[in-house]
């Protein structure tokens, strides 16, 4: 992740330049780095407790939550074209993404770690039973941590949706909501923002 974000900002200033063009080569080879990454389900064992079948299943569903993350991520932010439509494909990935976020237990602290994943789809979804999962998540562990960065997540979501519902165009560009956000701010230092 690490990478990417410092590819798209590098990206992002190749888009702001009328002669410079933004090599892909490198978020290609991330790319093929997470496409080889293989999490396969748990195989049941007897011999296993409960809770380490439980654990087992946990992060399974977590690993595969981040991959796809990742890929949505590098969707979005290095393929898609900003004046074209969202493809369908990161609206896919977004319901995947959720799915595995979903089928982690509450009591599991691996789905604390999902913060990043849950934001970046559910800023794609339009389904307001998604939607929920994702604003329940967030409160969830802002009571459960007491971590600021759920609620902050939580209303740039807000704010995402609003602009989607509002416009009528699915698939609102987060960043565009989040730039807003920090132009407006009013603090003397630009907010950070922090999702894990």
């Amino acid at each position: 992740m690490v990478k990417l974000a410092k590819l798209a900002m590098q990206n992002e200033k190749a888009e702001e330049m009328e002669w410079l063009a933004f090599d892909a080569s490198a978020v290609d080879e991330v790319e093929e780095v997470i496409k080889e990454c293989s999490s396969s389900p748990p195989i049941y064992d007897d011999a296993a407790d409960e809770e380490a079948i439980e654990i087992a299943q946990d992060r399974y569903h977590c690993d595969e939550a981040w991959k796809n993350g990742l890929m949505l991520y590098i969707a979005r932010v290095f393929r898609w074209k900003r004046t074209g439509p969202v493809p369908g494909k990161v609206r896919y990935m977004a319901r995947i993404i959720l799915d595995h976020a979903r089928s982690i237990r509450r009591s599991s602290t691996i789905q604390k770690q999902l913060l990043l994943p849950v934001f970046l789809a559910a800023a794609e979804i339009q389904s307001e039973d998604y939607r929920d999962f994702a604003r329940d998540y967030c409160k969830w562990w802002t009571i459960s941590c007491g971590f600021k960065m759920f609620a902050d997540v939580s209303s740039y979501l807000e704010d995402i949706w609003k602009e989607q519902d509002n416009s009528g165009r699915p698939g609102t560009w987060w960043a565009t909501i989040i730039d807003l956000r920090k132009k407006d701010s009013q603090q003397p230092k630009v907010p950070q923002i922090l999702m894990g």
